[in-house]
């Protein structure tokens, strides 16, 4: 799915909708919106990006 996941990665944190939106607004350094700036809301991290991935 992306260069930056490794093949059969898998993690036990829970990510909804918001956690894909806040990963992808902090990403490009965007505002968070509605829900994504929820304090304590789970983002991907290295977990997910583990492939070379450097944020």
């Amino acid at each position: 799915m992306s260069p930056y996941v490794a093949p059969n990665t898998w993690s036990t944190t829970s990510y909804n909708h918001y956690s894909l939106l806040a990963s992808i607004e902090g990403i490009f350094r965007l505002p968070y919106l509605g829900y994504a700036q929820t304090a304590g809301l789970n983002r991907f991290g290295l977990d997910v990006y583990n492939n070379g991935w450097n944020g």
